[in-house]
């Protein structure tokens, strides 16, 4: 019994080792060939089908490398182009925007009350022997700008206007007057009508400057404003000018004729230019005053007026009255011309303006008058000279500095 249960036990024993080695070897085993690997089976090892093999898997692989970093590349160049394209539209939109703003600034600086501003004598033209133009051209801001864009054009549209020139050697200044612009100027030049006085300090001055030398200009003050005489619908005036005081006259009638849109508004202005001499107003014939006279040598100034007054005919005239020719402004002369304007009335008053030398305005409107009255100790105070005296009903009298 015991050598029989042995025997079962190691039976037993040798069934489970044996089985367990079968299923050992049966997972070890695989169950089906791999695809790459049929071909090496299925005939004698080959070591350059091996090489070849495997050279094309490296090159595939390179090829695949190749392409990922060119893909890479191609995006990368991409994404830099478009930073350098967003850059560039910020710079495009920067640039000029910062060029209106430098422009701005320059034109503030340009022309400011509180600062003088370098400018350049370019151009000298004589207009007698005691009277030139002077044209000067601010040394940095607008040179390029059009005329639409002039720094001085709302000046023009106004109505007059000066700038202050200084002398640096005694340190004093002078009020100056530009002449209204012309079409060959540039929209950046002034223009300035110059008398040489004896006692002229800043003529004096100005007249010994070359052509390239530097002055110094600020802005000055503004005079008359058109939209004044638009707006109470003024159409009759009469500009009374000795010397160069016809030069506001000229911006006046610029700003009247060139820079307004009439509609139902059409004022008239009556300009009378005196002179001592004949030389200083050649050509200028009173006689034809409604329209130019042709065929005569005429100064600068001259032809100038004449050209505002065949553009507009029917609403400029001007007359010229030469001491040396004993011909002037008097009373009868003033009165001849008011009779020849439409009767005033309290709504509408016809307007006389007074502009030159000193002496010229104190015999018409009295002493230091600024426009139409002065205060003398809290009172307005009306004008005197001849024109006070005269009396004219319905008429307003203006003097300009």
């Amino acid at each position: 019994m015991k050598t029989s249960t042995r025997a079962l036990r190691l039976i037993r024993e040798q069934c489970l080792s044996t089985t367990l080695a079968k299923s050992i070897r049966t997972s070890c085993r695989p169950t089906t060939i791999p695809l790459n690997l049929a071909p090496l089976r299925s005939r004698p090892f080959s070591s350059t089908a091996l090489k070849a093999s495997l050279g094309d898997q490296h090159n595939k692989e390179t090829d695949r490398l190749a392409r990922q970093f060119e893909e890479q590349n191609e995006q990368k160049d991409n994404r830099q182009s478009r930073r350098r394209l967003f850059w560039l539209g910020v710079i495009l939109v920067a640039i000029p925007g910062s060029a209106h703003l430098w422009s701005q600034w320059r034109d503030a600086e340009l022309w400011d009350f509180d600062h003088f501003s370098p400018f350049t004598i370019m151009k000298r033209e004589n207009v007698s022997s005691t009277a030139f133009i002077l044209t000067v051209r601010p040394c940095y801001g607008p040179k390029n700008h059009g005329a639409k864009d002039s720094v001085y054009k709302k000046h023009w549209e106004q109505g007059t206007w000066n700038v202050d020139i200084a002398q640096p050697e005694m340190q004093i200044t002078r009020a100056y007057t530009p002449l209204p612009p012309t079409e060959s100027d540039r929209p950046d030049e002034l223009r300035f009508l110059i008398r040489k006085e004896p006692r002229g300090e800043v003529s004096g001055y100005l007249s010994r400057l070359p052509v390239g030398a530097e002055v110094k200009i600020r802005r000055g003050r503004s005079g008359l404003d058109v939209a004044d005489f638009k707006e109470r619908s003024i159409t009759d005036m009469v500009f009374l000018a000795g010397g160069t005081g016809v030069v506001p006259a000229m911006q006046f009638a610029h700003s009247l004729f060139e820079e307004q849109t009439f509609q139902n508004w059409k004022p008239r202005l009556h300009i009378v230019w005196a002179n001592r001499r004949r030389e200083d107003c050649l050509g200028g014939d009173s006689q034809s005053r409604w329209t130019p006279n042709e065929g005569k040598p005429k100064n600068p100034i001259v032809k100038e007026l004449e050209d505002m007054q065949r553009k507009h005919p029917e609403q400029l005239s001007i007359e010229y009255v030469v001491d040396e020719e004993r011909t002037s402004i008097n009373e009868t002369r003033i009165l001849q011309i008011a009779r020849t304007m439409p009767i005033p009335s309290p709504n509408r008053p016809n307007f006389i303006f007074v502009s030159g030398p000193e002496g010229f305005v104190k015999y018409f409107a009295g002493s230091t008058v600024q426009e139409r009255f002065q205060k003398e100790y809290g009172k307005m105070v009306p004008i005197r000279g001849l024109l006070g005296r005269m009396n004219l009903a319905g008429w307003e009298i203006i003097q300009l500095d």
